[in-house]
């Protein structure tokens, strides 16, 4: 039998001795093949003798063509299939339209692929030499313009084959209409001809289907028209006024019908050109120009990279200074659309031989503005402002809380029609801006000033000065001393202090100190002590018919009157005089000479728990303040339940009925102040979130429950939604903070229709691509949809119906990478070819030096695994390896955890041991430690009011304040201590006086000896 591979072909055959017989009865020796030619010998020996040629390529094809016809490109999907038949192939060809950019190839069998950019013909090898069916896939795209009104189309043809059948079908975007302008040997054929792969391509129908017969088909060529939008618009504007700035935040929604749209239009007023910032779906460009000379207009004009239909939404934003005259406006919105040159009703030649305006109004608009204002001031409005609405009524999604915030929600009233293109004049809704009249409070105030005077019978006097002062913005504390005093000691809140002599406008002031305090701090005490001399001199000594009368000396505090820049005001002050046993004294009645009035039993209780009550509604008031941040009005509550528990203290140890009028007021106030405390304490919610606390206040118990439910649901946002109006809106970066909320929220609640959600071309189908979450449901409402990010070739490729039986698994293309991104930066579009001959050796010595690496690797980690062993192997240790080993472990034990020099979540690596190598929480809890010393919470835990030391007495403060003492003192705010330095006189009798002053007190006694 002859035998022959299937390249070649035997010819010529002639024989000697042999007879031709049927090849089908041919049975040789280990195979079943049939041959080409069988033949019995006659006779021995016997000679054949033939001629072989290789046999010429005979192959046929078959190609579908998926052409998408869009603004910018041409889109192509390609599947060619030869049947390979005479010789083997190990490679096919494929001419390609010019300009072809490719996005990905496949086919049987695929090594590799390249592109001779000579003659633009793809090429396509196999890993063998292959005959019969093999396939190859190819998607590219034809750039085009979009002004284009004719496209002529060119599909990959295969080459090298005696016959050809091919079918296109094309699509159209929904923005053109198309007609066949040349068809050149196509033939027109009805879709359910091709394949169901082709027909379904997109899930709308055609707009064209062909069929060709020849081996090389010609140009199809189209001409386009734009097919003209019916457009609606409507607009909320969103002014937000704050302390440094006026946002406007421009919701815009366009509403597409009867074709899609890639371009829209508005105007604005002149002064935001160039100061919007644009954020929607799939913008390609931005531009702004003016609308006209004397119009005080901008039109801006936003293209999209691809059209949409159904509705689109923009939102533009901009940030301006405040205005300089104090007037805050906003802007007008008049929407437009360009003016096609042909087929638009809108395109009527201009009036009086000039050109008609490319630009024409929108029938139906709607415009809307909300106004915020979260800065210090006012806003007051000037003039028509337009309907006031609710916010169901709103054609755009506004959140609820945005709503909260509001000043006014208005709709634009318009006066006039829309007509022959012009638009209607909108009024814009204008506010003042008014500053509040600040009332300023005093800068500083002493609650209570707490004298004390001792007179020696010499004639010579110590006094203590107990001054409680609650400072808000005052330096120092002025006094102007009795002529010819001397000041012992000064104490400013229990620190050593001094004095500091200031000539002004012919006055001596002695100035002291003054700590930085704010209204949610409490009051500290200044004491001071002074010695002097009458000036009258030695007290009256024996037998006196007549009494005589002295004047006692007495700091006097600067008030506002005298002073504006150093004043402060008193509000009460008690005076307490000693006298020594051999004398008598008592005030005289001349309101000229004495302002002072006679105290009760209870007088000097009474005035201290005065002045704390006093303190305890300023802080109150803090509490409930909204221009105070959350720590301060934290700071303030935690230092309100010390006062209250002061007064409490005080009324537990003083529980007598009161016996002066003061006293029988303060215990009403004290019942009111109680009631209104323990409402005020059911109403704070304290909110500890990201190590941040934020303290509130419900304006009633309703709104309290409201927080306690939201927070219930697991709300992170729940107080911040109820108690808006409390998160200090006077500070910059909470404003700042408020804007991006507003503006993210105005774009997510809209981010439904940002893309028509699937449906990116709005033509209520789902294309190839569109299927975000693969559900196979056009979904209008998907959030986050992206049309840039989709990738529209995804859906188009063709399957390969043929694969090779044993497909090697890196078959696939080199050139590109899957989805049509290029590999590495190789191939295109610089030398067209997936990878070259230096490529692969190059991988190949990279692999090589891989593997030693790896080989390396290997034998390291065999040598610690050894090495691990031997150190968990008692008997393999030496002495001194046993040693260091337990002191390692000692030392770890004794010092787990070495912080770095940071100290805050920083981490130690120990050098030996086996202690843990970081320590995150030590981090953690000495940022804590750091907070609660720097007074972050206000007050420290376990620590003592200013002003307060416990078990001090009015006579505290070292060796100089042991002056005073015996019956007869007024209390003070540290405490009833008697003094603890020995007594200079021993005073047997002693009277104290009280009166309300501003200043101070004088007075004048008689004294008359016993």
């Amino acid at each position: 039998g002859l035998f022959a591979a299937p390249q070649f072909a035997l010819k010529n055959i002639a024989t000697k001795g042999l007879t031709q017989i049927n090849s089908a009865a041919f049975q040789g020796p280990g195979t079943t093949a049939q041959p080409l030619s069988a033949f019995r010998y006659t006779a021995r020996p016997f000679e054949v003798s033939f001629s072989a040629q290789r046999r010429a390529p005979e192959s046929t094809g078959l190609a579908e063509h998926a052409l998408i016809v869009e603004r910018r490109k041409v889109r192509m999907s390609s599947r060619l299939r030869w049947e390979l038949a005479g010789a083997l192939r190990s490679s096919v060809s494929v001419q390609l339209p010019a300009m072809w950019l490719p996005v990905d190839v496949d086919a049987t069998a695929l090594q590799d692929w390249h592109i001779d950019q000579t003659t633009n013909v793809l090429t396509v090898e196999f890993t063998e030499p292959r005959i019969g069916a093999v396939e190859v896939v190819l998607q590219g795209n034809v750039a085009k313009e979009p002004e284009d009104s004719i496209v002529e189309i060119t599909a990959p043809t295969p080459m090298e084959l005696t016959k050809l059948v091919t079918q296109a079908a094309v699509w159209f975007d929904p923005a053109y209409q198309a007609t066949v302008n040349a068809s050149n040997g196509w033939k027109t054929s009805d879709p359910e001809h091709c394949s169901e792969e082709l027909r379904n391509k997109l899930s709308r129908p055609a707009k064209f289907v062909f069929t060709s017969n020849v081996v090389t088909p010609e140009v199809l060529g189209f001409d386009l028209a734009r097919a003209v939008p019916k457009l609606s618009a409507d607009a909320v504007s969103l002014v937000t006024v704050s302390d440094t700035a006026v946002d406007y935040s421009l919701a815009l929604q366009w509403r597409i019908a009867e074709a899609a749209a890639d371009t829209f239009t508005f105007t604005t007023p002149d002064w935001l050109a160039g100061r919007l910032d644009f954020q929607g779906a799939a913008i390609r460009q931005t531009s702004f120009a003016s609308a006209g000379e004397g119009t005080g207009r901008t039109r801006w004009t936003v293209t999209l990279q691809d059209p949409v239909g159904s509705r689109y939404f923009l939102l533009a934003t901009a940030t301006l200074p405040p205005p300089e005259k104090r007037e805050v406006v906003a802007p007008t919105i008049t929407f437009e659309r360009p003016v096609a040159a042909e087929g638009d009703a809108a395109a009527a030649p201009g009036a009086d031989g000039q050109e008609a305006a490319p630009f024409t109004v929108l029938e139906a608009q709607r415009q809307y503005v909300v106004a915020i204002n979260i800065s210090s001031n006012q806003l007051a409005p000037v003039g028509e402002m337009g309907e006031t609405v609710q916010r169901d009524e709103l054609p755009i999604v506004v959140d609820q809380r945005l709503v909260d915030q509001a000043t006014a929600v208005l709709r634009v009233r318009v006066r006039g029609t829309v007509a022959e293109g012009q638009a209607a004049a909108a009024v814009a809704p204008k506010w003042s801006l008014k500053s509040f009249a600040a009332q300023a409070g005093a800068p500083a105030s002493v609650n209570l000033a707490d004298l004390t005077t001792v007179l020696a019978a010499d004639g010579t006097w110590r006094m203590q000065c107990l001054y409680t002062i609650k400072n808000r913005s005052r330096q120092f504390l002025a006094l102007q001393l009795p002529e010819k005093s001397q000041a012992l000691s000064v104490f400013v809140a229990d620190r050593p202090a001094r004095l500091v002599e200031l000539k002004k406008d012919g006055k001596t002031y002695q100035l002291i100190a003054l700590p930085k305090t704010s209204e949610a701090d409490l009051s500290f005490q200044v004491k001071l002590v002074l010695s002097g001399r009458l000036s009258s001199g030695a007290l009256p000594r024996g037998l006196k018919l007549t009494s005589r009368e002295i004047e006692l000396p007495t700091p006097t505090v600067v008030s506002l009157s005298d002073d504006k820049e150093f004043g402060i005001p008193v509000a009460r002050s008690l005076w307490t005089v000693h006298v020594p046993k051999d004398w008598s004294a008592k005030p005289l009645n001349n309101p000229t000479k004495n302002n002072l009035t006679d105290q009760a039993a209870d007088t000097a209780a009474v005035a201290y728990q005065t002045a704390w009550l006093q303190e305890a509604n300023e802080l109150m008031r803090v509490v409930e303040g909204s221009n105070f941040n959350s720590s301060q009005r934290l700071q303030a509550s935690n230092n309100l339940k010390q006062l209250r528990g002061k007064l409490l203290q005080e009324r537990g140890t003083n529980n007598a009925a009161p016996q002066s009028d003061e006293g029988r007021k303060l215990t009403e106030s004290l019942r009111d102040f109680e009631v209104k405390n323990a409402d005020l304490e059911r109403r704070i919610v304290i909110d500890n979130r990201e190590g941040v606390t934020n303290f509130y206040v419900a304006k009633d118990q309703q709104q309290a429950a409201r927080a306690s439910a939201e927070q219930a649901k697991g709300n992170p946002n729940a107080n911040a939604d109820v108690f808006f109006e409390q998160l200090n809106s006077n500070d910059e970066t909470f404003q700042r903070q408020v804007v991006t909320d507003n503006n993210r929220a105005l774009l997510f609640g809209n981010s439904a229709i940002v893309a028509n959600g699937e449906d990116r071309n709005g033509n209520g189908i789902l294309d190839p691509g569109e299927d975000i979450n693969g559900d196979g449901v056009l979904n209008v409402s998907d959030f986050g949809t992206n049309l840039s990010g989709v990738n529209p070739d995804g859906g188009l490729k063709f399957k390969l119906n043929v694969t090779p039986e044993a497909k090697p698994a890196a078959s696939k293309g080199r050139g590109t990478s899957g989805g049509g991104v290029l590999a590495g930066g190789r191939g295109l579009p610089g030398n067209l070819k997936g990878v070259t001959e230096e490529d692969r050796a190059s991988r190949r010595k990279q692999a090589v030096d891989q593997l030693g690496e790896l080989n390396k690797a290997v034998d390291n980690e065999k040598q610690l695994q050894q090495q691990a062993q031997q150190l968990a192997n008692p008997q393999g240790q030496t002495q001194g390896g046993a040693s260091r080993s337990n002191q390692s472990k000692s030392l770890s034990r004794d010092n787990p955890v070495q912080q770095n020099a940071a100290g805050l979540g920083g981490f130690n690596v120990n050098s030996m041991g086996d202690g843990p190598k970081y320590d995150v929480t030590f981090g953690r809890n000495w940022s804590e430690i750091e907070s609660r010393r720097r007074g972050r919470f206000g007050v420290a835990l376990g620590g003592e009011m200013p002003g307060q030391r416990a078990g001090g007495g009015i006579g505290g403060g070292g060796g100089q304040g042991g002056f005073f003492g015996g019956a007869g003192f007024s209390p003070g705010m540290g405490g009833r201590g008697r003094a603890s330095g020995p007594v200079s006189g021993t005073p047997q009798s002693s009277f104290g006086v009280g009166v309300n002053s501003n200043s101070g007190v004088v007075g004048r006694f008689n004294i008359n000896a016993v």
